[in-house]
């Protein structure tokens, strides 16, 4: 095996890693908006943000074809701009607002964004 081969397997295992760790963490940021505990929110939603940035950064390790790479730009954008409407959303400091915003764009969003990066 090349090197190249045991970075991409490094960083492949530790992204799925942090992915699981990522999907757990949806679930509690989706029961503090249900229970209407923002101060709890916000901090998980930063390390949400935190780590999905983590895997962004190392997206060149999972392309292998120009289509590969085209679709992890197409799902990037999505998910940028499913961001850019929860934070509009999420300055009104309403907490059912903010989980609709959550549950029903962004994480579809992050979720097609995670499939993307490992489809190949």
């Amino acid at each position: 095996m090349h090197d190249a081969d045991i970075k991409r397997d490094e960083v492949t295992q530790k992204a799925l890693e942090l992915i699981a760790t990522v999907d757990e963490a949806l679930v509690h940021m989706d029961k503090q908006l249900t229970e209407l505990r923002l101060e709890d929110f916000w901090p998980l939603f930063r390390d949400f943000l935190l780590a999905v940035a983590a895997l962004a950064d190392n997206w060149e390790y999972y392309v292998t074809s120009d289509s590969d790479r085209q679709r992890i730009v197409e799902a990037t954008r999505a998910f940028a701009a499913a961001y850019d409407e929860f934070d509009k959303i999420a300055a009104s400091g309403q907490a059912p607002a903010i989980q609709a915003a959550l549950n029903d764009r962004l994480v579809p969003t992050y979720h097609a964004w995670k499939a993307a990066l490992f489809s190949n």
